[in-house]
């Protein structure tokens, strides 16, 4: 579904920036940067508390279900809001400065640790639920 999309990309990013579940809400689509010889995409981001940027890579998973790239595609196929920006479009289409963000529903919540923290105890609760199913 739309919204198990959003949830698994959202986690996924979250782990492969291996920080604070808030510093993904800030990543953006502009800064990402494909390197051909690590063969991974390398993306630059804020991080919360010393207040300096890091980097981070997203390189291709094991198999499907550990795949960074398969979620992101789910995620803008499902979503299909995302456009690659030019210099033609109007600011207000990429938020309040105008920059696209990676994960805008991450981006837009106030508490947006919090908000990841909920969707992880939502999917625990999925698992358990089909355990007991079986």
């Amino acid at each position: 579904t739309r919204e198990a999309a959003l949830h698994k990309f959202a986690i996924r990013t979250t782990q492969s920036v291996a920080g604070r579940s808030s510093e993904a809400a800030f990543m953006t689509i502009c800064g990402l940067e494909w390197d051909p010889h690590f063969k991974g995409l390398f993306g630059e981001l804020p991080q919360s508390k010393p207040g300096k940027m890091k980097w981070t890579c997203f390189l291709p998973g094991a198999h499907r279900h550990a795949c960074w790239f398969l979620q992101w595609a789910d995620y803008l196929v499902l979503h299909q809001e995302f456009h690659a920006p030019s210099e033609d479009d109007d600011e207000e289409d990429y938020g309040d400065d105008g920059r696209t963000w990676l994960i805008p529903e991450l981006h837009k919540s106030k508490t947006p640790g919090t908000t990841l923290g909920r969707w992880m105890k939502a999917f625990k609760s999925c698992l358990s639920c089909a355990a007991t199913k079986c």
